[in-house]
């Protein structure tokens, strides 16, 4: 019997490892993409949160995104948490119950969830904040991340970095596994993806939403469908009182009658006037 079983799981895993593909589930056909919404259509932003660290930052970018009557903006965290021990991995809806044992296996969950709660809060009527916590291994978890997105409908999802800087400047890799989750979302994410950057602990960034200081945003405009995502996002920002856009453009010598070209110059006359 023992001699049985192991023989039927050897041959079973593998016909179903090659037969069945959970990521197929994402391939939509069509992403969800921030420059096929409408001006009027609401922009669906989901932000994954893995440490407090960032929590400032995204919270800037969410307010410069430009919430208002004619164009509102739905947001959806997933705070990520690494499971621990032998646990089993959950996904957890905060809004639905408390629950004791994530508290316990990371604080950093209802912090992060206060402050989304508050922004949402100071933007009531605009906004609309939900929120998630994945408690799981880095290599399974972006099965959770891409789901949610696509459940959620989002329009760009925004993946924290796996280096961080320190204050003296030094860069060190925080999570070597936050890449590979990366990779993985990159490569079966329904809709446009963002990897953040912060350096906001060299040089503190205020904040927009308290303090309405002046944002400058810079877009560097190459080519290609990825730049003309960064361009319509950077044009709802232009909407925002406090946040300046400048966009730099890169020109390849020889190709001035080419129809990228000028594909890409009607483009960015079109949003300069949207």
């Amino acid at each position: 019997m023992v001699a049985s079983i192991v023989v039927v799981n050897a041959i079973l895993a593998p016909i179903v490892k090659y037969t069945y593909d959970p990521s197929e589930q994402y391939q939509t056909g069509r992403r969800c993409t921030i420059q096929h919404t409408g001006r009027d259509m609401e922009l669906r932003v989901m932000v994954c949160i893995h440490n407090n660290e960032n929590l400032p930052t995204i919270l800037n970018l969410l307010e410069a995104s430009y919430a208002s009557r004619e164009s509102k903006i739905g947001v959806t965290a997933l705070v990520l948490v690494e499971l621990q021990g032998r646990a089993r991995p959950i996904l957890v809806d905060n809004q639905n119950q408390l629950h004791d044992e994530l508290r316990s296996m990371s604080c950093n969950a209802s912090h992060i969830e206060n402050a989304l709660r508050q922004y949402g809060q100071q933007n009531e009527g605009y906004v609309s904040v939900q929120s998630f916590t994945s408690i799981s291994t880095f290599e399974t978890m972006y099965d959770d991340i891409c789901r949610i997105s696509l459940e959620s409908g989002s329009n760009i999802l925004i993946l924290p970095f796996h280096k961080r800087w320190e204050i003296d400047g030094t860069v060190e890799i925080s999570h070597r596994t936050i890449q590979t989750m990366n990779i993985n979302v990159l490569q079966r994410a329904p809709c446009s993806v963002g990897i953040l950057v912060d350096r906001s602990i060299l040089n503190p960034s205020p904040s927009l939403l308290m303090a309405r200081a002046a944002f400058y945003v810079v877009v560097f405009f190459i080519g290609g469908q990825d730049d003309m995502e960064t361009l319509a996002y950077a044009t709802r920002m232009a909407r925002h009182e406090c946040v300046y856009v400048t966009v730099v453009r890169f020109l390849l010598f020889g190709e001035e009658n080419s129809k990228d070209r000028k594909r890409d110059s009607d483009l960015i006359d079109e949003y300069r006037y949207y």
